[in-house]
């Protein structure tokens, strides 16, 4: 019978590991953040040079990431939501499909959840066609808004199986509120 403080011994250089890897993925999971509200900035502003560099940068990171998070799904999350939601943001501003999560090689619950998450940018990009008195682009983008919570409305699972989706289904329900409320302003103030 083995020493159980030889166990520990034996068991500690795993977790030491572990620890490596976690540290690692948790500060490539915030810079990925920070890059994707950079990149949303750039969408919004129109910044072609600069988001096509954080662009390149994102994808390169989310790349690396990817290989050994395995073990880490719970601080990834957030890092892939943001992701997806500026790809999301980015092929509807292109007026692009979609890209599905075997795209983008994304878990899942994380997918839907930074499409769902694409909503508030969505809303903001109406506002600022409003601003500009651009009220085709501003119903565009609010078609790609219905049409993504149509759809994302069709998924009634628990959390358990689909994370947390309904409440990101009662965020763009809101979103859309929120923007066919600032269209039918709009129309009616060119009325006056």
């Amino acid at each position: 019978m083995a020493d159980f403080s030889a166990i520990i011994r034996g068991l500690k250089p795993t977790f030491d590991e572990k620890e490596k890897r976690q540290d690692k993925v948790l500060v490539q999971s915030r810079e990925i953040v920070r890059l994707s509200a950079r990149a949303i900035r750039d969408i919004h502003t129109g910044e072609k040079v600069e988001l096509s560099a954080t662009l390149a940068e994102l994808e390169k990171m989310v790349l690396e990431i990817r290989q050994f998070d395995d073990d880490f799904s719970h601080i990834t999350e957030h890092c892939y939501q943001e992701y997806v939601e500026i790809k999301t943001f980015l092929a509807v501003s292109y007026h692009q499909d979609l890209p599905s999560p075997e795209d983008l090689n994304m878990p899942v619950t994380s997918y839907l959840a930074g499409v769902a998450d694409c909503a508030g940018e969505l809303r903001r990009a109406i506002q600022i066609c409003l601003k500009e008195d651009k009220e085709d682009e501003a119903n565009y983008y609010f078609g790609r808004l219905n049409d993504i919570y149509d759809n994302l409305m069709i998924l009634k699972y628990s959390t358990s199986i689909i994370g947390p989706l309904k409440q990101k289904q009662d965020m763009v329900r809101s979103s859309i509120d929120h923007a066919r409320g600032e269209l039918l302003m709009a129309k009616f103030s060119k009325r006056t």
